[in-house]
């Protein structure tokens, strides 16, 4: 929220002295972005899907992900956060790393998360909201089996349920 306030405040101009919180954040966020990117990517134990995962793990050729992050790499990752060509944001099954907004965040759909190209996916999240979603739409059919929600909620769950099951015999 606060690096939504300090790039679109209608008063940024009087706050863009270096010292001001808003120009720091400006400034260190690209490299912390690309911190927590290195951190969910190349320094995780776990393996990754989604398109954007697929994608790293074929570049990495199935070698371990730290050992090739040298710090040349390193610094070039940092450089596409600051150019604008990478964006990371936590997802509730992994990361998106999609620059600008996402329409289907807006409405939070999860599954929508399964299609996208700048995805990356963990198991161990999936199967968390996989949990926590069975449990909604129990509480949901309990109240009211034939609403709107209720089909609207199961509808997203058989959308994570059928990629777990792709991840599961395909391996992503």
């Amino acid at each position: 929220m606060t690096v939504y306030y300090c790039n679109s405040s209608s008063i940024s101009e009087e706050y863009s002295a270096s010292e001001h919180i808003a120009g720091i954040i400006r400034s260190i966020k690209p490299e912390a972005d690309a911190i927590a990117y290195i951190d969910c990517v190349y320094n995780s134990n776990e393996k990754i899907y989604g398109s954007h995962g697929n994608y790293v793990d074929k570049f990495l050729d199935g070698k371990s992900h730290s050992s090739l992050l040298l710090p040349l790499e390193r610094s070039e990752i940092v450089k596409q956060f600051k150019d604008g060509l990478i964006a990371y944001k936590e997802t509730p099954l992994g990361a998106c790393t999609k620059v600008g907004p996402c329409k289907e965040r807006a409405v939070r759909s999860f599954a929508a998360c399964t299609n996208c190209d700048r995805s990356i996916i963990k198991i161990s999240r999936l199967n968390k909201v996989i949990d926590r979603q069975v449990a909604f739409v129990e509480e949901l059919e309990a109240i009211s089996p034939d609403s709107m929600a209720s089909r609207i909620e199961s509808d997203e769950l058989n959308i994570l349920r059928r990629y777990k099951c792709k991840v599961d015999n395909k391996g992503g």
